[in-house]
């Protein structure tokens, strides 16, 4: 069943769609499978080079930061008969404030990361708006917000394949 909202929205979809021009000449609807295209375009070589520099860099500063504490706990220990109850209070503290930092710092990554991935989406959008302005398609749909839409053409091929052909050469940095 439907929420009301996603029932308003379907509707509202469908009147855009009716109310549309039927296509005339080389203006044509056309729909995108949006998520199959940008998994596509996520695992090509220029995405994939993007997604690794960003793991490398983060996955760095967690295990170095990983490395800090268990360095800190293991001189605690270490150190723990020769050290005064208020040495040891200190130290503990300091080492909970350092866990904290690196619980900052896997949420810092994790938004980085969302960022990365909402600025590859809009590499793929932007795509589809140049088929768009291109003058190919007088209408693009999400393949998703299509229900029933006879002559519509799937584009998503294409867009994965316009996007393989913006890939640098294996090696190349893009330029």
């Amino acid at each position: 069943m439907m929420s009301k909202k996603n029932t308003v929205l379907a509707l509202g979809v469908f009147a855009v769609v009716l109310a549309a021009p039927r296509p005339t000449g080389e203006s044509k609807y056309g729909c995108v499978d949006v998520e199959g295209a940008f998994t596509a375009y996520w695992r090509m070589p220029g995405p994939q080079e993007r997604v690794k520099a960003f793991r490398t860099e983060w996955g760095e500063k967690l295990s170095t930061k990983r490395a800090e504490i268990l360095k800190m706990r293991e001189e605690l220990l270490s150190q723990g008969a020769v050290l005064s109850e208020e040495e040891a209070r200190i130290r503990e503290e300091q080492i909970q404030a350092e866990v904290l930092a690196y619980g900052k710092l896997e949420k810092e990554g994790e938004r980085r990361q969302e960022v990365l991935r909402r600025e590859l989406l809009e590499e793929v959008l932007a795509e589809v708006y140049a088929m768009g302005e291109a003058g190919r398609y007088g209408l693009l749909l999400d393949k998703k917000a299509v229900l029933y839409g006879p002559g519509y053409t799937d584009v998503t091929d294409e867009l994965v394949k316009q996007l393989s052909g913006k890939q640098p050469e294996p090696g190349g940095d893009g330029n």
